[in-house]
């Protein structure tokens, strides 16, 4: 029996608590570490994309300060909100380019 369900939808950020959620074998928790956030870098090429080290994306092992962050992503509208005490720091879609 499963009693408490969260997910996180930035990789090494704040997790999300789900009243809900629909699992597949193909895709395991929808919006789960869907989005990471890079590193200022030129390791990443857009023209020839390939998988890179975590080490290249804010985690929270290396940035402690993270932990102060609360994340909220809504699948519909594409929206990542970061807020600080309550205090929504960031509102911006992470589904487009």
């Amino acid at each position: 029996m499963i009693t408490h369900l969260y997910r996180y939808p930035v990789k090494g950020l704040s997790a999300e608590a789900l009243q809900d959620m629909s699992l597949t074998v193909e895709n395991g928790l929808a919006g789960d570490r869907a989005i990471a956030i890079a590193r200022q870098s030129d390791v990443f090429d857009p023209a020839a994309p390939k998988a890179v080290s975590k080490f290249h994306f804010l985690m929270l092992a290396k940035d402690e300060a993270l932990a102060k962050l609360r994340t909220a992503y809504d699948e519909e509208t594409g929206y990542l909100t970061l807020s600080q005490d309550g205090d929504i720091k960031l509102t911006a879609p992470v589904n487009t380019a």
